[in-house]
């Protein structure tokens, strides 16, 4: 099991419930209800779960909301973010300690950092 290293800090899943109680900022779902992704072209969105380990996931725009509203800690909000130089509103936050990427607890949508062409990394 992975435990997040910052003192006073709840576990992934009741810092994901916490979040949950907030609507999604980035495909709106409502309080309590599963983040989604669009689904087929002629479907409905789906749920957000990883095809992994079966965990749902939450968008972080989610989190970002529930740490506006007092729901989770700035401690709780950065052990989240550990690890993760580049995230945005759709990042996927999975709800489970196991099968976490070993940077922290989010899964990037970004593939790869930005760089400037013929700038310095």
């Amino acid at each position: 099991m992975y435990t997040i290293p910052h003192p006073g800090v709840r576990s992934m899943q009741d810092i994901c419930r916490s979040a949950r109680v907030a609507d999604c900022g980035h495909c709106w779902a409502r309080s309590g209800q599963a983040c989604l992704v669009p689904g087929p072209a002629s479907g409905p969105p789906a749920p957000v779960v990883s095809t992994e380990t079966g965990a749902g996931g939450y968008h972080l725009a989610r989190f970002a909301r529930a740490r506006r509203r007092g729901l989770i800690t700035a401690a709780e909000m950065a052990a989240v973010l550990q690890g993760y130089d580049v995230f945005a509103g759709h990042t996927v936050i999975w709800d489970a300690d196991e099968g976490r990427c070993p940077g922290g607890g989010a899964v990037n949508a970004v593939v790869g950092a930005w760089r400037p062409s013929g700038g310095a990394s």
